[in-house]
């Protein structure tokens, strides 16, 4: 009896240290309820989320912002000696430079705020037509006309100084056709007045005469002498800044850093003769403009600040950042590799509150088994029977009652928090009550009955007098 005895005290404080172990084990730590939001938010959004599609659906949108019609450059190609240019059918629009990215967190809540822009470079058409016009005056022979077919800008490194070359060009090529033209007139003065002279003198008119004629001749002369020398100089400047010009656009310096740059190399592409395609190559400034951008919807990440990652998870990609939260959880949400198994966290959590039934289950069976193993009428039995219990009954309906519901109760919340519907903790929630109020019952009992035992036994009743005399 004793060994049956001493196997119900030893379930019994397996029961305290299972229920302990559990409860330790199951306590929630951490902000695991918090990391589970982040992690479905995260989640879902790396589910959700095209990169791709959705940067260029905002490029695209950005772009129409800024967009140039060919019409407008084609128009505006005008001027002195400057052929004809009209507008091809397949002439595309003219799209401004931009680049959006949305490859980390923070780059999809920046463009989810309301009243979100994006910086884009435009052309400006009236500068690109003149610097092609000047171009094409100074084709030789020149077609009768141009079609215009294509315009397209690529990034390019250019200094303020390369624009303005391009606008002092123009002018110098009509100060160059002004001079140009005085020159001209200027000679044809002193041919008029060559050939005046000539004739009054053929005439044989009086020298004072001849003399006013002559002076005038003089005149023209050094009119032209100076007309010439200013057209060579200007035409000489002109020539130099067209070296410069075609120069700088024929090897610019590529452009590095994100889009829209300041400068840009705009490629003009022509038709002149049949089968001839010429393609100028000009420098040019973008006006950069912030252009609207409608706000992506479900990106403001609010689940994943709430769990104080935002700081950390903004500068990675969705992936890294579902990462990062699993890294952040307890035991409670992580797998580990068990003989080629992969177990979760998460199933221990399920699984551990069940040892405590059970335990309750062995306990009642270690009591009936003394209780019903026990005979009154035996004749051995210890005069000492070893404890059973705790001593004390409140404390003993706490280890059997409220000690395993409090540890499943802890490992139910801990499931909670990582959102998993505690299926098995509640059951045994429920099983640990009436067992473990079954067995408080039954340990009364047991313990009830012990009691009686010991005094039976330790005071055995008194033999009769006549008895003890010898008497009948």
């Amino acid at each position: 009896m004793n060994a049956r005895l001493h196997a119900v005290q030893r379930v019994m404080w397996t029961l305290v240290v299972a229920s302990i172990a559990v409860a330790l084990l199951s306590f929630p730590r951490g902000n695991n309820r918090a990391y589970t939001a982040a992690l479905d938010e995260l989640t879902g959004f790396a589910q959700s989320f095209k990169q791709a599609d959705l940067e260029k659906s905002l490029l695209d949108y950005a772009r129409t912002q800024g967009t140039v019609q060919p019409v407008e450059v084609q128009r505006l190609i005008t001027g002195p000696q400057v052929p004809k240019v009209q507008l091809s059918a397949a002439a595309k629009p003219i799209p401004p430079l931009a680049e959006i990215h949305l490859r980390t967190l923070g780059e999809v809540a920046e463009h989810a705020k309301p009243n979100g822009t994006l910086d884009i470079g435009a052309l400006t058409p009236a500068p690109l037509a003149a610097a092609v016009a000047w171009r094409l005056a100074r084709v030789t022979p020149a077609p009768p006309h141009y079609e215009l077919t294509a315009v397209t800008l690529e990034p390019a490194v250019f200094t303020p100084a390369d624009i303005e070359l391009e606008a002092a060009i123009g002018k110098s090529r009509v100060e160059t056709a002004a001079a140009e033209k005085a020159a001209a007139d200027a000679e044809k003065k002193l041919t008029s007045a060559e050939d005046t002279f000539e004739a009054r003198r053929k005439r044989k008119l009086p020298w004072k005469i001849l003399l006013k004629f002559d002076e005038v001749r003089k005149t023209a002369r050094v009119t032209l002498d100076e007309r010439k020398k200013a057209l060579d100089e200007i035409r000489a400047r002109y020539e130099g800044e067209v070296k410069r010009a075609e120069a700088t656009a024929a090897k610019p310096a590529a452009a590095s850093g994100p889009l829209p740059t300041q400068y840009a190399l705009a490629q003009v592409t022509l038709n002149g003769a049949p089968g001839q395609v010429t393609t100028l190559r000009v420098p040019v400034a973008l006006n950069v403009q912030p252009a609207k951008l409608p706000g992506l919807a479900g990106s403001s990440f609010a689940a994943t600040h709430e769990a104080g990652l935002w700081d950390a998870a903004k500068d990675q990609n969705a992936e890294q950042a579902i990462a990062l939260t699993r890294s952040k959880f307890t035991w409670h949400y992580r797998y580990a590799e068990l003989a080629g198994m992969r177990i979760g966290g998460m199933t221990l959590l399920q699984v551990l509150p069940c040892i405590l039934p059970l335990l309750l289950l062995a306990l009642l069976s270690r009591i009936r088994r003394v209780s019903g193993t026990y005979n009154p009428f035996g004749t051995t039995l210890d005069k000492k029977l070893p404890r059973v219990g705790l001593g004390s009954r409140p404390l003993e309906l706490a280890v059997l009652v409220l000690l395993p519901l409090a540890a499943v109760v802890l490992t139910a919340f801990a499931l909670w928090a990582v959102s998993q519907v505690p299926v098995l903790p509640l059951i045994a929630a429920f099983a640990a009550i009436g067992l473990g109020g079954y067995a408080f019952v039954e340990l009364g009992s047991l313990q009830e009955l012990l009691e009686a035992v010991v005094r039976s036994h330790s005071n055995p009743p008194a033999k009769p007098e006549s008895t003890a005399l010898g008497g009948p």
